[in-house]
């Protein structure tokens, strides 16, 4: 019996110290292969969530508007950076701008700087690590910060209790979900332009379009979690009007997407799929279907929550 454990330890050794070999001699071969898999995977998934920059591109006084730089803080401390575009004439509203995952605010604010001149103020602002906002971008921390841009929007005296929409691009409208959904008796509306409704099936999307990240990363999107998934939020925001916006062509978020958002939301709600139109291309040019679709959307949120505060006024005097 003895014997027969001093052989069966004897084997063990022999098969530890072969393995030992074996990762030896493929140990350079192996970590190139994982670090290719990890940039790879940072490369494709990561990476079409966050790509912030710090270059300026185009401010609003090129274009004539009045604005303010303003600075915020997050609740947790995130100074954050953003343009207030001020309303021309009588004020009628105020829109809270949301931009995509690219560069920083100097390269989005067009996408809404047309609303001034219909009477409505925009906050168009950058999250964290974009532009001039301090901090590390994160998912959570892009939920803090669109909170955080609500609340100062609110607070400002131009606003002054008129009504707000909120406008997300992009990566911008599956934030947009979420801020709704906490906070839908602050707003009148939303607006989802080239939305995704999954943060891990949009991930799994990128991954599928290329063959060696299919082969290396096809796990990846698996990691991912579901908190502040979109088409979850948007199901329960319960009275406010929403607008999805998307182009049939979008080869970034696909079409899909959507008509799932637009499937799990409740009414009152649009849906606007564009013909031939790719990822957020129908303000190219000028936009001016868009810019009338959603102004006439914009505009009807905003009279009917000025309906609903008059008659809520004119209640309470009553009683």
């Amino acid at each position: 019996m003895r014997c027969e454990v001093f052989l069966a330890l004897e084997r063990k050794s022999r098969d530890d110290a072969a393995m030992t070999s074996i990762v030896r001699r493929y140990r350079l071969p192996l970590c190139l292969l994982l670090a290719v898999n990890m940039s790879l995977i940072n490369f494709a998934c990561n990476r079409p969530f966050y790509h912030p920059d710090r270059k300026i591109r185009t401010l609003p006084d090129v274009g004539g508007i009045e604005f303010e730089d303003v600075f915020f803080d997050t609740a947790d401390g995130t100074k954050l950076h953003g343009m207030l575009l001020l309303a021309k004439g009588e004020t009628r509203g105020a829109v809270l701008h949301l931009h995509g995952n690219a560069a920083n605010v100097t390269g989005h604010w067009p996408f809404a700087g047309w609303l001034p001149r219909h009477g409505f103020h925009v906050l168009s602002f950058d999250y964290r690590g974009y532009g001039r906002s301090a901090g590390r971008v994160t998912r959570a921390g892009t939920i803090e910060d669109a909170e955080a841009a609500l609340t100062y929007l609110l607070a400002r005296p131009e606003v002054n209790n008129t009504p707000v929409v909120v406008f997300g691009q992009s990566i911008g409208g599956a934030i947009a979900t979420v801020l709704v959904e906490r906070h839908e008796e602050d707003v009148c509306g939303l607006v989802m332009d080239a939305a995704f409704s999954s943060y891990r099936r949009v991930a799994a999307h990128h991954v599928r379009r290329s063959m060696p990240l299919t082969v290396l990363a096809w796990w990846y999107p698996f990691t991912l979690n579901n908190a502040f998934e979109p088409v979850e939020a948007i199901s329960k925001i319960e009275n406010t009007p929403k607008l999805i916006i998307h182009g049939d062509a979008d080869g970034v978020v696909p079409v899909e997407m959507a008509h799932e958002l637009f499937e799990a939301a409740q009414e009152p709600k649009e849906l606007w799929i564009v013909p031939d139109e790719y990822h957020c291309s129908i303000w190219n040019e000028g936009g001016a279907t868009a810019r009338e679709r959603v102004l006439a959307f914009v505009e009807s949120c905003c009279s009917d929550q000025t309906r609903r505060d008059e008659n809520d006024v004119a209640v309470e005097s009553i009683r």
